[in-house]
């Protein structure tokens, strides 16, 4: 059994160096030094993973599940930043900042993380110039992700929202030429608080797009019939004075 957690815990580091960072192949002493200073976390649905203010003690690799990450105010209120699915990571700034954040992680189902523990990723970066400059790359990247999306919710009216939403988290479907599917990471509730709108106005939203002809929705799956016409929606935005 202990053997194969550990092998576990090695194919999750793996994964966390070739699919989130991007660096093909890395050296075994990278991969046994990153996979030693980790473990393996099963989260419950509901379960928190990180909170505000506590001390951080390295980052998270989803390995499986989704989780939620947002801001919590002073009287409770929860702001929504984003819905992270399989192969996302998250926290690795945290690591350098020596100090506690205002970031709140929770598994909105059933999840498997992997923490790599500050130590090991200090280490790491102090060792390999490589992964350093990838893990550099992952960090701007997020950022300018959370950027994308405060510029959306700031400048962007509730269809265009849903438009950009639904064509970033669009693939191609197995079957039906020139159309993709979207699946929701969330209820339509949590879904709608990503984008910061309520879930009445995302439905609403979403089936005037239904109405027009340019998708269906089953349950969490939404079928894009004409992604062109959709993107054809922000051109036209855009364009106007």
């Amino acid at each position: 059994m202990v053997d194969a957690r550990v092998s576990e815990k090695r194919l999750a580091t793996l994964a966390y160096l070739g699919s989130v960072l991007d660096l093909g192949d890395p050296a075994e002493e990278l991969l046994d030094l990153l996979s030693s200073g980790s473990r393996l976390l099963s989260v419950p649905r509901g379960g928190l993973i990180c909170y505000a203010e506590e001390q951080p003690a390295g980052c998270f690799f989803l390995v499986q599940g989704t989780v939620k990450l947002c801001l919590i105010g002073q009287d409770g209120t929860e702001r929504v930043l984003a819905l992270l699915e399989q192969g996302c990571s998250f926290g690795e700034s945290s690591i350098w900042l020596g100090r506690p954040d205002r970031l709140c992680a929770q598994a909105i189902e059933e999840s498997l993380l992997l923490q790599l523990g500050r130590a090991a990723m200090l280490r790491a970066t102090r060792a390999y110039s490589e992964f350093a400059d990838a893990l550099l790359r992952c960090i701007s990247g997020q950022s300018v992700r959370l950027l994308d999306a405060l510029y959306d919710s700031s400048f962007l009216n509730a269809r265009d929202r849903v438009v950009h939403f639904l064509l970033g988290h669009a693939t191609p479907m197995t079957r039906g030429e020139g159309q993709t599917e979207v699946r929701l990471p969330a209820c339509k509730a949590l879904t709608a608080a990503a984008l910061h709108m309520t879930a009445e106005t995302f439905s609403r939203e979403i089936h005037g797009l239904a109405r027009a002809g340019l998708l269906t929705v089953e349950h969490r799956t939404i079928r894009l019939h004409d992604p062109a016409r959709l993107r054809g929606l922000l051109a036209n935005c855009a364009a106007e004075p």
